[in-house]
Order: structure tokens, then sequence, then C-alpha cells
């Protein structure tokens, strides 16, 4: 090959050019992170005319592609969409699709997420920290500064590059203008910075007595598990190292720091709303056969709206969720385990359905209810046993949670379901 080569309708154009005018790493603001070739072919692609707004010189003078400082022609969600035709970055590789792939970004949660739309799903993660795309769903996983950071497309992987994250907050927008081709001068979108890309730790999931392989069998199952009231799932990291991490998606807070934030609230209202969500979600947990194990405020998120009727809660943080018809004798929090762990009898989702119980109880606060239940969450040793005090409160019928006492009825056969719930509560079907 001459480095020459033609276009269809376009001018000739050199494969490879001059590093002079090309700004360092670091000059621009608004970067997100840039793509660092790994191999010659990549480079050579990288240092293509086409891909001049965003190439940068890093400190070793090599060509990278810097992300996030310019928006896309295909939209403001849209970071960089690669492929072979007039795209905003151009690898002219016969072994890649004319559209490949494309880096998106959630403006309210600050998610970046990486797409794989090449014709024979030819694009991939490697590395230690490489996660897995779903299975029979879109190709799409999230991207962090220590999650799916190696990418390789084309057949047999050709083209490879590494995904080098910023490590300081850019200061405003310097050095040279933005090209026509990756921007539109008259949107007023905000920096892509603005969003404050969230991330945090939730829990790391060790193997326990179920062993890695039934983990992993649990993490696809609830890859699956797709709903309007469940957080969303990016993926997960460390199948092979002991200690898997699960990555979702964040809200405003969490229910329990809003009924520390909004103590005005009508409790009533408040535990309609969340108790139909909720069983929204847990009749689609349920659906898959699967337990979540961990129903509490803490683990329901929140994204605020202008009013209580506008505020939507999402059910969270999957780290203990398992397979229904297993014994499982320990996990979720104390005060809401239901009778049949206590007792280690088979668990089915009706153990959620207790759990929402309980909380309930913990937002309608009836009866001194927080204070009594503390004393009997303590330890295992405690003299009062949180069953006792649930069974106490959902018998009480001058509460307003005798309403919906067949969430906690101790035989967990006699309990009713999410759906049935929704039948009998609100008349409504399970979304």
């Amino acid at each position: 090959m001459t480095g020459q080569r033609k276009t269809s309708g376009r001018r000739t154009t050199s494969g490879r050019r001059k590093t002079d005018g090309i700004p360092e790493v670091g000059e621009r603001g608004n970067v997100l992170f840039h793509l660092e070739p790994v191999n010659r072919r990549t480079e050579r692609l990288f240092k293509d005319v086409e891909n001049s707004p965003l190439q940068a010189i890093d400190e070793y003078g090599t060509v990278v592609l810097e992300i996030g400082h310019a928006t896309s022609v295909w939209g403001s969600k849209i970071l960089a969409c690669i492929g072979r035709h007039r795209l905003d970055v151009c690898l002219y590789d016969p072994s890649i699709s004319v559209f490949q792939c494309f880096f998106e970004i959630n403006r309210d949660t600050g998610v970046i997420m990486f797409n794989d739309i090449s014709e024979r799903s030819t694009s991939r993660f490697v590395g230690s920290n490489a996660t897995d795309f779903p299975p029979n769903l879109p190709r799409r996983v999230v991207i962090l500064p220590l999650i799916n950071t190696q990418i390789q497309l084309g057949h047999e992987g050709v083209i490879q590059f590494d995904i080098v994250w910023n490590d300081r907050h850019p200061q405003g927008v310097r050095g040279g203008g933005i090209t026509p081709r990756l921007t539109r001068p008259e949107s007023k979108s905000p920096s892509i910075w603005n969003a404050n890309i969230k991330w945090t730790k939730i829990d790391d999931l060790g193997a326990g007595g179920f062993g890695m392989k039934s983990m992993k069998r649990e993490i696809r199952a609830l890859s699956k598990i797709h709903h309007p009231r469940i957080v969303e799932f990016y993926g997960s990291s460390g199948h092979d190292t002991g200690s898997i991490k699960m990555f979702m998606g964040l809200r405003d807070g969490s229910l329990a720091s809003f009924l520390k934030n909004y103590p005005g609230t009508s409790r009533i209202d408040l535990a309609q709303r969340v108790l139909r969500q909720m069983l929204e979600a847990l009749a689609c947990v349920a659906s898959h056969n699967m337990i979540h194990h961990d129903v509490k405020p803490g683990n329901i998120l929140y994204s605020m709206g202008s009013c209580l009727e506008s505020t939507e809660f999402f059910l969270c943080d999957f780290g203990q969720a398992y397979k229904g018809g297993v014994d499982k004798e320990c996990g979720g929090t104390r005060l809401f385990r239901p009778p049949e762990i206590f007792q280690r009898r088979p668990n089915t989702p009706k153990v959620d359905i207790w759990a929402l119980f309980v909380t309930m109880l913990e937002i309608l606060d009836e009866k001194d209810w927080r204070r009594r239940s503390r004393k009997c969450d303590v330890s295992a040793n405690s003299q009062f046993h949180p069953i006792e005090l649930v069974e106490e409160f959902a018998d009480d019928e001058e509460t307003e949670a005798y309403t919906f006492r067949k969430m906690a009825r101790i035989d967990p056969d006699k309990r009713y379901s999410a759906e049935v719930c929704l039948k009998k509560y609100f008349r409504a079907r399970p979304t």
C-alpha cells in the first residue's frame, strides 16, 4: 500500500499526515477520554485527515482521538460514531462495518454507554476489566475509568485501541475552534461535563454458598430483567477474580434519604405511591423466577418531580438477588427478613413482599414503629424479634398498614404475591 486511496466522489487524501498543528492531550477542554491506538494499523487509521477534528498528540508523540469536546452530527446524546463513511471517527478498513459502533451519554445520569451496531457483531472489549454484552439484547454496555478500557473492532480484532480517561475536570474550552462537522453552532446544549458523571461502588458479590458459576448464571438472568421501575443494569466485571461487581444507574437519592429530607410529605400518599411502583417492579422480578432478597428503603431510589405525584421510585441493588427455590438462611437486612429465612425454609419471590410490607411500616411510622423496630434490629441476640413486631402491626386494625396485612402473612402460601397485590389493592395488572 502507498498510503494513497480514493473514495467515491471525494478527493484523494493521504493516510498519513504531519503532526504539526495538532493540539497536545490536555489542551482542549471538556474532553472525557481519548482513544489510544494499540497497534500500528490502528495508529495509521487514527492519523487519517478525516479524523483531524478529534486528533491530539500524547506525551509519546502518538496521535490519539479525543472524545467529549464536540457533539456528533448524530445528535447531542452521541459522543462519537465510528465507521467507514464520513462519521465522527473514520476508519477506512475493510474489516469493519460502515457503521461499526458509537459512544452514547445519558445527560440525566452522566452514564456513558458503548453500542456495537456492526453487521456481524465484531466489536468487543478485552482485558481483565472487560464485561460481556448482555445476551439476546442490544449490544451495549457501560464504560467507566476502570471498566471496559480496551476495545477491538473488526474481524479478528485487527483494530485495537485503549480508552484513556481524562484524570482532571476540564475548565472551559481552550484551544482551536470545533469543526462544523462535529457540532451544530446553534445548539445551546450544556457541556458534557455538566452531566457530572456519577458512578459509585454498590457492592462486591462474593461466591458465597452458591459458587461463582451459580453467581454468573444469576447475573446473566438479571441482565434480562428490564422494567421502568427497575434501575438500569449496565454490566458486571470481576467474573474471573472471585469478586463480582455490578453496575447500575443512579437517581436523585434513596427512599431512606427522601424520608429524612422531606419529613413533611404525606406519609399515606407516599406509601401508596411507593407500594404500587415497587409491586410493579417485583412482579417483573418474580416473573423471571428471581428474588431481590434485600428490599428496603435504602435500595429504592427516586427521581424528584415537581410534586409527589410526579416523583418516581425505582428498585435497585440486586447484589443479593438469586433464583427462587433455593434455601438461603442468611442475607438481606435482618429487620426485613420474613419468617421462612429465619426458619431456613425454601424461599420464593414472596420474600420480597414481606420486605416491602416492612418498608411500608418504615414510611408510615405509625405507633412509634421506627423506635420500637430498632430495638429488635440491633443484633440477632436481641430479646425482641422483628417477626413478632411486624405481625403485631399487620394485625392492628387502627393502623394504615392493616390495609396491606395480607403482604405479611407468616405462611408464605397465604401471603399475597406482587401480582395479586396489584389486583387487590390497585385493581391493576403488572406492567
